[in-house]
Protein backbone atom coordinates (compact mmCIF):
# COMPACT_ATOMS: atom_id res chain seq x y z
CA UNK A 1 0.00 0.00 0.00
CA UNK A 2 1.44 3.41 -0.85
CA UNK A 3 0.07 6.55 1.43
CA UNK A 4 0.58 10.06 -0.13
CA UNK A 5 -1.05 13.73 0.29
CA UNK A 6 -4.23 13.98 -1.99
CA UNK A 7 -4.11 15.63 -5.41
CA UNK A 8 -6.64 16.57 -7.61
CA UNK A 9 -6.12 13.11 -9.71
CA UNK A 10 -7.78 11.74 -6.53
CA UNK A 11 -10.84 12.85 -6.60
CA UNK A 12 -12.87 10.69 -8.37
CA UNK A 13 -11.69 7.96 -6.15
CA UNK A 14 -12.23 9.49 -3.01
CA UNK A 15 -15.46 9.84 -4.26
CA UNK A 16 -16.10 6.70 -4.77
CA UNK A 17 -14.95 5.72 -1.35
CA UNK A 18 -17.53 7.70 0.54
CA UNK A 19 -20.11 6.72 -1.19
CA UNK A 20 -19.80 2.81 -0.89
CA UNK A 21 -18.54 4.21 3.23
CA UNK A 22 -21.38 6.40 4.21
CA UNK A 23 -25.19 7.12 3.60
CA UNK A 24 -26.16 9.17 1.46
CA UNK A 25 -26.26 12.23 3.43
CA UNK A 26 -23.20 12.02 5.00
CA UNK A 27 -21.61 11.32 1.62
CA UNK A 28 -22.77 14.30 0.29
CA UNK A 29 -21.20 16.39 3.25
CA UNK A 30 -17.76 14.22 2.80
CA UNK A 31 -17.59 15.29 -0.88
CA UNK A 32 -18.06 18.99 -0.43
CA UNK A 33 -15.49 18.95 2.25
CA UNK A 34 -12.56 17.27 -0.33
CA UNK A 35 -12.54 20.25 -1.80
CA UNK A 36 -9.63 20.98 0.03
CA UNK A 37 -7.94 18.27 -0.92
CA UNK A 38 -4.60 19.91 0.67
CA UNK A 39 -5.55 18.25 3.68
CA UNK A 40 -5.91 14.93 2.76
CA UNK A 41 -4.01 11.78 2.65
CA UNK A 42 -4.95 8.72 0.32
CA UNK A 43 -3.83 4.65 0.56
CA UNK A 44 -3.37 3.43 -2.88
CA UNK A 45 -3.29 -0.40 -3.74
CA UNK A 46 -0.89 -2.10 -6.13
CA UNK A 47 -3.14 -1.18 -8.68
CA UNK A 48 -2.77 2.88 -7.97
CA UNK A 49 -6.59 2.59 -7.18
CA UNK A 50 -7.67 4.53 -3.66
CA UNK A 51 -8.23 2.06 -0.95
CA UNK A 52 -8.39 4.56 1.90
CA UNK A 53 -8.62 8.40 2.35
CA UNK A 54 -8.75 10.57 5.66
CA UNK A 55 -8.81 14.55 5.46
CA UNK A 56 -8.47 16.98 8.57
CA UNK A 57 -9.46 20.96 9.49
CA UNK A 58 -7.36 23.52 11.93
CA UNK A 59 -9.17 25.39 14.40
CA UNK A 60 -7.96 28.10 16.62
CA UNK A 61 -9.72 28.06 19.90
CA UNK A 62 -8.73 30.47 22.78
CA UNK A 63 -5.01 31.10 20.97
CA UNK A 64 -5.06 27.03 20.62
CA UNK A 65 -4.80 25.19 17.98
CA UNK A 66 -7.07 22.05 17.51
CA UNK A 67 -7.14 19.14 15.00
CA UNK A 68 -10.26 17.82 13.62
CA UNK A 69 -10.27 14.61 11.71
CA UNK A 70 -13.32 14.91 9.39
CA UNK A 71 -13.66 11.80 7.53
CA UNK A 72 -12.09 8.51 7.43
CA UNK A 73 -12.95 6.10 5.07
CA UNK A 74 -12.03 2.61 3.18
CA UNK A 75 -12.54 0.80 0.51
CA UNK A 76 -14.96 -2.32 1.80
CA UNK A 77 -12.42 -4.62 0.09
CA UNK A 78 -9.86 -3.23 2.03
CA UNK A 79 -10.60 -3.17 5.18
CA UNK A 80 -9.39 -4.87 8.22
CA UNK A 81 -5.73 -4.40 6.62
CA UNK A 82 -4.70 -1.35 9.30
CA UNK A 83 -5.22 1.34 6.26
CA UNK A 84 -7.40 3.16 8.57
CA UNK A 85 -5.13 2.87 11.52
CA UNK A 86 -2.20 4.07 9.25
CA UNK A 87 -3.92 6.51 7.94
CA UNK A 88 -5.42 8.42 11.00
CA UNK A 89 -1.86 7.64 12.63
CA UNK A 90 -0.19 9.67 9.15
CA UNK A 91 -3.04 12.67 10.32
CA UNK A 92 -2.18 12.58 13.98
CA UNK A 93 1.43 13.36 13.08
CA UNK A 94 0.57 16.30 10.48
CA UNK A 95 -1.43 17.72 12.44
CA UNK A 96 1.54 17.71 15.41
CA UNK A 97 3.82 18.21 13.55
CA UNK A 98 3.60 20.70 10.60
CA UNK A 99 0.72 22.73 12.43
CA UNK A 100 1.22 22.12 15.71
CA UNK A 101 -1.87 21.10 17.24
CA UNK A 102 -2.74 20.43 20.88
CA UNK A 103 -5.36 18.39 20.25
CA UNK A 104 -6.79 16.15 17.56
CA UNK A 105 -10.97 15.40 17.98
CA UNK A 106 -12.98 13.02 16.10
CA UNK A 107 -16.88 12.84 15.38
CA UNK A 108 -18.75 9.75 14.86
CA UNK A 109 -22.20 8.37 15.39
CA UNK A 110 -22.68 6.59 18.26
CA UNK A 111 -23.37 3.03 16.24
CA UNK A 112 -20.08 3.06 14.63
CA UNK A 113 -18.20 0.79 16.52
CA UNK A 114 -15.61 0.30 14.38
CA UNK A 115 -14.31 4.12 13.84
CA UNK A 116 -14.77 4.10 17.71
CA UNK A 117 -12.70 1.42 18.30
CA UNK A 118 -9.89 2.25 15.82
CA UNK A 119 -9.71 5.45 17.45
CA UNK A 120 -9.93 4.28 21.23
CA UNK A 121 -7.30 2.43 20.44
CA UNK A 122 -5.01 5.09 19.36
CA UNK A 123 -5.86 7.24 22.68
CA UNK A 124 -8.71 8.86 21.46
CA UNK A 125 -11.38 9.72 24.51
CA UNK A 126 -14.86 10.47 24.25
CA UNK A 127 -15.53 13.66 25.59
CA UNK A 128 -18.75 15.23 26.47
CA UNK A 129 -20.89 18.23 25.34
CA UNK A 130 -21.12 19.61 29.00
CA UNK A 131 -17.17 19.06 29.02
CA UNK A 132 -16.57 20.63 25.58
CA UNK A 133 -18.76 24.01 27.41
CA UNK A 134 -16.42 24.06 30.01
CA UNK A 135 -13.43 23.82 27.89
CA UNK A 136 -14.33 26.44 24.93
CA UNK A 137 -18.09 28.33 26.47
CA UNK A 138 -19.55 29.99 23.74
CA UNK A 139 -16.39 29.70 21.29
CA UNK A 140 -17.87 25.50 21.33
CA UNK A 141 -20.97 26.48 18.98
CA UNK A 142 -18.67 27.77 16.24
CA UNK A 143 -16.14 24.53 16.45
CA UNK A 144 -19.14 22.41 15.92
CA UNK A 145 -20.63 24.03 13.68
CA UNK A 146 -17.22 23.84 11.79
CA UNK A 147 -16.59 20.41 12.46
CA UNK A 148 -20.50 19.48 11.36
CA UNK A 149 -20.76 17.76 14.25
CA UNK A 150 -24.21 16.54 14.84
CA UNK A 151 -26.26 15.85 18.09
CA UNK A 152 -26.10 12.33 17.33
CA UNK A 153 -22.66 12.38 17.08
CA UNK A 154 -19.81 11.70 19.75
CA UNK A 155 -16.98 13.28 20.02
CA UNK A 156 -13.44 11.99 20.85
CA UNK A 157 -10.26 13.95 21.46
CA UNK A 158 -6.78 12.94 21.89
CA UNK A 159 -4.35 15.78 23.79
CA UNK A 160 -0.89 16.10 21.93
CA UNK A 161 0.70 18.87 23.49
CA UNK A 162 4.49 17.39 24.53
CA UNK A 163 3.30 13.42 24.05
CA UNK A 164 5.55 13.72 20.35
CA UNK A 165 2.77 11.68 18.29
Amino acid sequence: MEYAKANNNDLDGIEKILKLSFSPVYAGYAKKSFKLITNALVAKNESGLIAGVINWKIFTMKNRKLGYIFWLAVHPDNRKQGIGKTLAKMAIEILVAEHGVEEVYVGMEKENTQSRSLFQKAGFACISRSEMKKKFRAGRLKLYTGMMLMPWEDLLVLPVTGSGA
